[in-house]
């Protein structure tokens, strides 16, 4: 038998969307969390409606399923009165650990979702929001914007290429990360004091803490910190490279690494002083230097006057303002229960009970309202 995960026993209801908390509450029922989904029947969360119908469930295409495997969901009308008189029912009920949300903050009071409301029905509840910048601001935001906005895009892509956002959507991932570790602190401090929390997680504020060195190398010591490629400012050499097969990825970060790397035959002409220390290969660093052999696998040989295409270009330094209010905690495991697809309630017009959906299931047709 398998020992119990970390969060067996913890309930989390999570009134989200998109990606950044379907990520983070993804995080807590690999833990073991019973993570329940509460959605608008009428407006669902509208990453169901996005990919492939892969399940015959219109309602859970492809892009929604990997962010919310294991969860359970229900369907809860808290713009309607009866909707938000049995939110706190649900709480108590349930016997809800955390409450989660990534409303935009001005809709905390028209859904009656607000800490003090919420902590008033259950004192030793933690309560979580996500929201794009902080809940004094109601600006919605957008993984792709905020990547512009915190920097990241000035430190991505090729160096003399425009600035690019990322392959994952970064700032929606980091910021869950944050989030998962502020709950973390929050359910160890409730074991030891008995109080709840309220937490507070800004996208742009945790993307930002990521930037910590560029900020301060470029605006602080004055050295200039942007796009290079596949390469790294600091070491060298670091880049991708063609082989007749593919590409090979090297990257050395010290001098005893190039030793070792320049005793393989392959390498055994750039042994020696010139480059043996990375100051002088970073200095020697020249685009497009390495020429492939002809020998056979993945061989190089470096041309008469440099070893390497490590790129070194540098241009106008980023900065951002940052007012860091998360931490970072990192954990994963895998999840082999189903998707979620919530359930109408038999409430009028309004809200819900549990089940426990599976990708099993029989094609269900889109959501409907509670009847």
């Amino acid at each position: 038998m398998s020992p119990p995960r970390l969060l067996e026993g913890v309930t989390v209801l999570s009134l989200e969307q998109a990606t950044t908390l379907p990520f983070l509450t993804y995080r807590l029922a690999c833990d073991g969390a019973r993570v329940i989904r509460v959605e608008n029947a009428e407006r669902p969360d509208p990453n169901r409606f996005v990919g492939r119908d892969v399940l015959g469930e219109p309602a859970m295409r492809s892009y929604f399923l990997p962010n919310n495997c294991g969860k359970e969901a229900i369907t809860l009308n808290l713009g309607a009165p009866e909707g938000r008189r049995l939110l706190p029912e649900l709480i108590a009920k349930l016997r809800v650990d955390v409450f989660a949300c990534n409303q935009r903050p001005r809709s905390y009071g028209r859904l009656g979702i607000e800490y003090e409301r919420l902590r008033a029905v259950k004192p030793d509840l933690i309560w979580l929001g996500i929201t794009g910048f902080g809940p004094e601001h109601d600006e919605a935001a957008y993984d792709p914007v905020l990547q512009a906005r915190a920097g990241f895009m000035e430190l991505t892509g090729a160096p003399d290429g425009p600035p690019t956002v990322f392959g994952l959507p970064m700032v929606d991932l980091g910021a869950a990360e944050h989030g998962y570790g502020e709950v973390m602190k929050a359910l160890y401090r409730r074991a030891t004091t008995g109080a709840g929390t309220r937490i507070d997680v800004s996208m742009l504020r945790s993307a930002v803490s990521w930037m910590v060195a560029p900020i301060l190398l470029s605006a602080g010591l004055g050295e200039r910190v942007t796009r290079k490629g596949s390469g790294h400012q600091f070491f060298a050499p670091v880049g991708a490279y063609p082989t007749r097969d593919g590409h090979v990825y090297v990257a050395v970060g010290n001098d005893q690494q190039w030793a070792a790397l320049t005793a393989l035959p392959a390498f055994a002409a750039l042994a020696g002083p010139d480059y043996a220390t990375n100051d002088a290969r970073i200095a020697d660093v020249e685009p497009r230097r390495w020429r492939r052999s002809g020998a056979p696998g993945c061989r190089w040989r470096a041309s008469a006057r440099s070893p390497t295409s490590w790129p070194t270009r540098s241009s106008r330094p980023s900065s951002c303002r940052s007012g860091i209010r998360a931490r970072a905690s990192a954990s994963s495991c895998p999840r082999r229960r189903s998707a979620t697809r919530p359930r109408s309630a038999s409430r009028r017009g309004s809200a819900s009970t549990t089940k426990r959906s599976t990708a099993r299931r029989s094609a269900t047709g889109p959501l409907r309202s509670p009847t």
